[in-house]
């Protein structure tokens, strides 16, 4: 067993020994490792832009939802463009009564049919929504 153990050992030195070994090794691991990094770089950059620049249906949305809740008796809901209305910041949820950064943790949990979006916090307190105590920055 103990022959076994060292024949191995030098298979493994001569392999290591080779040039064209080596740098095709090292080829491979330059490829693996730049290929992660990439993919890497581009999840972590969409997700701040969908932090940072949400999708214009949400913010339609939101106009709809804020333009419906501040008027009630209203039966037509104004609809601006993205471009010209602010990017919401905040997010409620319709049964709730505390409002999120949108990347905050209580945010997460509010199902997509039930979140209202604000553009301010002003414009979330009108609506009757007071801060969330576990969301820092609010």
């Amino acid at each position: 067993m103990g022959s076994s153990i060292q024949e191995m050992f030098n298979n493994i030195k001569r392999l290591l020994a080779d040039d064209s070994f080596f740098y095709a090794m090292l080829i491979v691991l330059a490829s693996v490792t730049s290929f992660g990094l990439g993919r890497w770089s581009v999840a972590e950059k969409s997700l701040l832009t969908e932090i940072v620049q949400p999708t214009p249906a949400l913010v339609r949305n939101s106009v709809a939802t804020t333009s419906l809740s501040q008027n009630k008796t209203s039966t037509t809901t104004p609809m601006v463009a993205p471009a010209v209305q602010a990017a919401p910041k905040y997010v409620g949820s319709r049964s709730g009564t505390k409002y999120h950064l949108l990347w905050c943790p209580g945010a997460s949990q509010i199902k997509e049919t039930n979140k209202i979006f604000f553009r301010s916090k002003d414009e979330a307190e009108k609506a009757g929504y007071a801060p969330a105590s576990n969301c820092k920055g609010i």
